[in-house]
């Protein structure tokens, strides 16, 4: 009918290069529900066709997960084992697809931040990527994770 609807804040809303517009903080909300992510960032780029996002997993329960497959060390040495990288990134797709997400909402490229502070968390008012009211700092968290973000881009 040519109405138009506002499905979250304009600075939240961002457009792919394939012309679809994303809620980030719905792909991001609905991401959390994962067992395995404690905290997500998910970054859209005009110049890709999908969505990128940067994961701070649950370290004691990534950490099970990797004894399952008989992996030991620290949450460094788990993340880089592809088993236990290819679990978490089945987790992020089916919880995103019992979501409700479109495909073009799932993440097509997962970076595991590992450098976590006593709590767990990576992402903290301390080292500026939250507010105080804890919302995402988004440009703080883009330049952050640059470099990431374009390697997972160019795969």
């Amino acid at each position: 009918d040519g109405s138009l609807t506002i499905i979250d804040r304009k600075k939240n809303i961002f457009r792919l290069k394939n012309g679809e517009f994303v809620s980030v903080e719905a792909v991001e909300e609905a991401l959390l529900r994962s067992e395995l992510v404690e905290q997500c960032w998910v970054h859209v780029s005009a110049s890709l066709a999908s969505l990128l996002t940067v994961v701070v997993p649950n370290k004691a329960k990534l950490m099970r997960l990797a004894n399952t497959f008989n992996i030991d060390g620290d949450l460094a040495d788990v993340t880089n084992d592809a088993r236990v990288l290819a679990a978490l990134v089945e987790d992020i797709q089916t919880v995103a697809k019992a979501a409700g997400l479109r495909q073009y909402e799932v993440p097509a490229g997962v970076h595991v931040e590992t450098a976590v502070d006593d709590s767990g968390l990576a992402f903290t008012t301390d080292n500026g990527c939250l507010t105080p009211s804890f919302k995402l700092r988004r440009s703080m968290l883009q330049a952050r994770y640059k470099r990431q973000l374009e390697a997972l881009g160019s795969q």
